[in-house]
């Protein structure tokens, strides 16, 4: 039986073709470790998608983001809070406003004119 013996030769005995290829693999694992990276990312922004009026999904928002995403002025809010008409939330003890996204949503539909 013949005793074959394979060894990976050195860059100086590897031809042109040889060399292709294993940089060819060097950039696929540098490829890879980007993929990857980029796959995290997409993971993270894939727990934040965005809802119909562009909010990215949260569950509570804020007065200034009321006022960026409905454009409902703070005043307005204010109003619509002491009447009591626009559902909102206010932590106990806090002096921060939040309203509540999905409900905020159905307030605002049922606003719509026909």
């Amino acid at each position: 039986m013949n005793d074959l013996h394979f060894s990976k030769p050195d860059d100086k005995l590897m031809n042109d073709n040889e060399l292709a290829v294993s940089g060819l693999h060097n950039k696929i694992n540098d490829l890879m470790i980007i993929i990857n990276d980029l796959m995290i990312i997409i993971n993270e922004l894939s727990a934040q998608t965005f809802s119909n009026n562009g909010i990215i999904n949260k569950k509570y928002i804020t007065i200034e983001e009321v006022e960026e995403y409905y454009g409902m002025k703070s005043s307005t809010q204010a109003k619509f809070r002491m009447n009591k008409e626009i559902p909102y939330v206010r932590p106990a003890g806090a002096k921060i406003v939040l309203y509540p996204v999905d409900e905020l949503d159905e307030w605002m539909e049922s606003w719509r004119a026909s």
